[in-house]
C-alpha cells in the first residue's frame, strides 16, 4: 500500500495503530517532524505500541535528539531484549551523542562549566504557540468529529501555506457547518 492510500485509511481510521506506518514512511522520506507528530499523536492512544515507539525514536535521532531516542529504544528493548537490530541503533546514536559537540558555558558564580549542545532544528509541524500543524492532523481531528481542533489547526496551517488559503478556507467553511449549535459558530451538530 502507498503512502497516500496509508494516509487515507488513517484519516478514515484515526485511532488505527496505521499511524506507526504512514509516520515511517514519512521518516524514509526524510519528513521527521510530521513523522514524530503522528507518533506523538498515536502514542496517546497506543501506548505500548513499541514499533511507534522505534519510529519516533528514529525522529529523535534524525534531529540530534539523541538522549531521547536512546530512552525510548531502552524502553522498547525491556519488552524485546536481544533484538539486534534496536541493539544496533542503540550503539549507534550512543556513538553519535558522545560526539556531540561540547560547549562551556559560565553559570551564574562565572564558573566555566561544560554542557552538551543537541542541534534542534525549529519544526516544520509546530508555530509560535507549540501546536501541531499539518493537514494530516486538521483531518484526524474532523474524522474525530472534533471540528473546533480541525479549524483551528487549518487556521494555523494558513499561515504556515499562504499559497493555500482558498483551498483551506473551503475546507475549513465545510467544518464550520458540522460544529455544534452554541460553540460560537453557526452549524449544526453531526453527532
Amino acid at each position: 500500500m502507498d503512502l497516500a492510500e496509508l494516509e487515507v485509511k488513517l484519516v478514515q481510521r484515526p485511532h488505527s495503530p496505521l499511524f506507526a506506518r504512514v509516520a515511517d514512511h514519512y521518516v524514509s522520506l526524510g519528513r521527521f517532524n510530521e513523522a514524530e507528530d503522528l507518533c506523538r499523536l498515536g502514542i496517546q492512544h497506543h501506548r505500548n505500541y513499541h514499533s511507534a515507539k522505534v519510529v519516533l525514536a528514529k525522529c529523535c535521532a534524525a534531529k540530534n535528539r539523541f538522549g531521547h531516542a536512546i530512552e525510548l529504544l531502552r524502553e522498547v528493548l525491556v519488552a524485546y531484549p536481544g533484538c539486534l537490530e534496536l541493539e544496533g541503533f542503540l550503539t549507534r546514536w550512543e556513538t553519535q551523542k558522545e560526539s556531540e559537540p561540547v560547549a562551556t558555558e559560565t553559570d551564574a558564580s562565572g564558573v566555566l562549566e561544560e554542557s552538551r549542545v543537541a542541534e534542534v532544528q525549529p519544526s516544520r509541524g509546530f508555530v509560535d504557540d507549540g501546536r501541531i500543524v499539518t493537514g494530516t492532523l486538521a483531518e484526524i481531528y474532523a474524522a474525530q468529529n472534533q471540528f473546533a481542533e480541525a479549524i483551528r489547526t487549518y487556521e494555523l496551517l494558513k499561515k504556515q501555506k499562504p499559497e493555500r488559503i482558498a483551498e483551506i478556507d473551503e475546507r475549513i467553511k465545510q467544518l464550520e457547518v458540522k460544529l455544534p449549535v452554541g460553540s460560537g459558530k453557526l452549524g449544526v451538530s453531526n453527532e
